[in-house]
């Protein structure tokens, strides 16, 4: 049984497609496939949808955005996108449909058949992989409040295991087919090298993570494969909300950083792509800094001391 996300252009809306939809389902068990989930994008021009089919072969190529298309070639890269859970899902697909990801599959870095089945995929599709962006960390949100001293042994495992492990793994998949070299990026923060209040059990993490970068990027080097990390400061996002204290934090880095804002998406995007290019072919087992400046701060600005 394999997974794969389709995208269908509409002109009537969302209701009408939905409508039509439920008349398929007959045609589509008969066929052996399964509708899991369907959204559409805000203006309803496109549908996302979800589908569970024993033969994928069965679901043919509707064709690609010529804009899109265009975009992707200049940059050179197309994409595979993985999520966790159906509920990741959600987020990810309209992203996969945007840039017409051929591949967008569940990937669960504790299940090594979900990895099996991700990298027996990208050899499928394309026989070699340049780059690997690896963005993902964990830990039980009940323990990034209060002391650090207080963090379970369960929890500490497997957060060591999600955030730091996993891309230690994921290289050492990604090694036969970068056969012309490549480029590996993970995502820390700075409470792993300085403490931050309830940032708790993912500080050890972090700091393990930064260290195996530089581990990698030794061992990697002479096969031509870059090793490297962004440290963004503090970021509005679903994993930044769960971190008591997160606004706070927010609002200080805002105020005292030397550029007196926090980074966005597009400023952590363009620092990606600058470090999976050749415009970073001679940099390896860094971590840059993408934090409007705050790591170099010793004290608060003195306005706000």
């Amino acid at each position: 049984m394999v997974r794969m996300l389709m995208t269908i252009n509409i002109s009537k809306g969302w209701k009408t497609w939905s409508e039509m939809a439920k008349g398929l389902e007959p045609q589509m068990n008969e066929a052996g496939a399964k509708m899991i989930w369907a959204g559409s994008n805000p203006d309803e021009t496109a549908v996302y949808v979800l589908v569970e089919m024993d033969d994928p072969s069965m679901i043919k190529t509707f064709g690609e955005r010529p804009d899109i298309a265009a975009i992707r070639e200049k940059a050179g890269a197309d994409v595979a996108l993985s999520y966790q859970n159906d509920n990741l899902m959600k987020r990810v697909g309209p992203l996969a449909a945007t840039i017409n990801s051929k591949i967008c599959m569940l990937a669960d870095v504790q299940d090594p058949k979900s990895l099996d089945r991700l990298y027996e995929k990208i050899t499928q599709t394309w026989g070699r992989l340049d780059f690997l962006v690896h963005a993902l960390a964990y830990s039980d949100k009940e323990e990034l409040t209060g002391r650090f001293v207080n963090s379970t042994r369960d929890n500490f495992l497997n957060s060591m295991d999600i955030s730091c492990y996993s891309f230690v793994n994921l290289a050492k998949r990604s090694i036969p087919l970068m056969t012309n070299g490549g480029s590996l990026l993970t995502v820390t923060y700075m409470g792993g090298k300085r403490v931050t209040p309830n940032y708790n059990v993912m500080g050890p993490a972090k700091a393990a993570l930064e260290s195996s970068v530089r581990y990698l990027a030794n061992d990697l080097g002479p096969e031509g494969i870059r090793v490297n990390a962004i440290s963004p400061g503090p970021m509005k996002t679903l994993a930044g909300a769960a971190i008591g204290g997160a606004r706070q934090v927010f609002r200080n880095t805002e105020k005292n950083s030397p550029l007196r804002r926090n980074a966005d998406l597009d400023a952590v995007g363009n620092a990606a792509l600058f470090l999976l290019s050749e415009n970073s072919g001679s940099t390896t087992g860094e971590i840059i800094y993408v934090d409007g400046g705050y790591h170099v701060m010793g004290l608060p600005q003195l306005e706000n001391l």
